[in-house]
């Protein structure tokens, strides 16, 4: 059976292609502008696409019969907004016109737990639960967008699947997008990072990149169309993902509180001087923000409906931490 995933550059996209070649499928890996195809097997076939180009996107989708749509305009800022829309909402449509016109049986939509949104205090985000604030930027609006566009297929009698995983660290190419979470742990274990962003309180879900695979394979074999599954691995404060991060490696740094105001000062200031000179901030208002929500999930769902099983925190931390340390040396 061959399957085709989207995204092939980016950072969940690799290592689920890798996934899927080990386990002897033959993958479509459509890659968008210059890619270096680090991933070397003969299972592999790459294909060079864009989600604004319907005619790539016929092409990419011949012979499969199940796609995974990873492919994402996923950056927390944009001079131009209308990019979320277009790539996220628009590329996604004509993905799915393309398939339909395949006859492809099956596809898994890659989304974001932030589209659902944060949970109440001491609650936990759940995939039926209705958003009650705005979205923090663009990018998650445009994936809440996206979900509802997708609904509408499914009642059209097409079968796609979604999943929404929360914040995602562990192996993998810390260059392409999608990698934030790791970059942090990897600075803090090479002592670069210093920060701790407000009082480190705030709770939400992070998501080892294995157990974003495991989802995504078992949402394509079990799932049902038209549902969402929220993937995590453990909810956890920022101050008790660094803290645990210190005793298994055994590296002790210590962390400086900046306060959210000031984040937020400087994001302003940032902001303005971005859309000045075309650059993407490192923090943007939107993203300071987000952080004082309570992002916690529960992903009993998915251990439910689909067997997903993910793993535990010190392992999932222990493996991120070999690796880092085996790719930094």
């Amino acid at each position: 059976m061959r399957k085709l995933v989207t995204g092939a550059g980016g950072y969940l996209a690799e290592q689920l292609i890798l996934q899927l070649s080990n386990s002897g499928y033959q993958v479509s890996a459509m890659y968008r502008g210059d890619y270096n195809k680090s991933i070397k097997s003969e299972n592999i076939q790459w294909i060079k696409g864009d989600l604004m180009d319907i005619d790539s996107l016929r092409n990419a989708v011949l012979g499969c019969e199940e796609v995974y749509h990873v492919a994402a305009f996923a950056k927390s800022w944009a001079k131009d907004p209308r990019m979320f829309y277009d790539v996220n909402v628009g590329g996604t449509i004509n993905l799915i016109e393309a398939a339909k016109e395949a006859g492809v049986k099956r596809i898994v939509v890659t989304s974001t737990a932030g589209a659902i949104g944060p949970a109440n205090v001491d609650k936990f985000v759940t995939e039926d639960q209705y958003r009650r604030i705005d979205f923090f930027g663009d990018y998650e609006s445009s994936k809440f967008i996206m979900n509802e566009k997708i609904l509408d297929y499914v009642r059209k009698g097409m079968d796609i699947r979604i999943v929404c995983p929360s914040r995602i660290f562990g192996p993998g190419n810390l260059g392409s997008k999608g990698s934030t979470m790791t970059q942090i742990l990897r600075s803090y274990l090479l002592g670069k990072w210093r920060i701790q962003l407000g009082s480190g309180t705030d709770r939400a879900n992070y998501v080892y990149i294995d157990d974003v695979v495991q989802g995504h394979l078992l949402a394509m074999e079990k799932g049902a169309a038209g549902e969402k599954y929220l993937i995590g691995s453990f909810n956890e404060s920022f101050s008790g993902l660094m803290s645990s991060l210190s005793q298994i490696s055994g590296k002790k740094y210590k962390l400086y509180k900046i306060p959210f105001g000031v984040l937020g000062f400087y994001a302003n200031v940032v902001g303005v001087i971005a859309k000045i000179f075309n650059f993407d901030p490192v923090i943007t208002k939107d993203w300071v923000n987000k952080l004082h929500q309570n992002w916690q999930a529960d992903i009993s769902k998915a251990k439910n409906e689909l067997g997903y099983e993910p793993t535990p925190k010190e392992e999932a931390l222990r493996k991120t931490i070999e690796w880092i340390n085996k790719e930094s040396k």
